[in-house]
This record gives C-alpha cells, structure tokens and sequence, in this order.
C-alpha cells in the first residue's frame, strides 16, 4: 500500500479547496485521499473538469482541489477532520 498519512484539515476556502498541515515534501508521494484517486499538479489548470488534485498551497502546505467544484463536499470534509492519505 505505500507510505500512509493522516492528514489535518486547516481550512477550507470559499472555492471548496481543502488546506492541510501536511508538509510539500510528501506532494509527490499522493496518490489516494479518502479513498478517492488524487493527481499531483503544479497548478489548476491542469486539472481536468471534476478531477481531484494535490498541489502546494499559498501557505506551503498540501491542498487538495476539484476543478470546477469543492474538494471539501468531494471528500466530506471539514476543518478539525481527519484525512487518510496515501
């Protein structure tokens, strides 16, 4: 299965995008969050419409993006949740 990690819900943005307290180090190593299949990209518009994606965040976390719609409602989520990243 890989390298596993829980990561913590900072915040969610008014676009439904997830920020998280994990480290840009472990971006390239993303593949599953919650289950659900995640790309890593550098930036939005590289994700197709309705794709899942990791980049690095303004913050210089993890964040975890849908094109066109809210990452948050993706992957039930919200500030203070935990989620299971592999």
């Amino acid at each position: 299965m890989g390298e596993a990690w829980r990561a913590q819900v900072l915040h969610c943005d008014h676009f439904g995008n997830v920020i998280t307290n994990l480290p840009i180090r472990a971006l390239a190593r993303i593949k599953v969050v919650n289950g659900t299949p995640v790309r890593t990209v550098e930036t939005y518009e590289e994700a197709a419409l309705n794709e899942l994606v990791a980049l690095m965040g303004s913050s210089g976390r993890i964040e975890f993006a849908l094109r066109e719609g809210s990452a948050a409602t993706r992957l039930h989520t919200m500030p203070g949740e935990t989620l299971l990243v592999t």
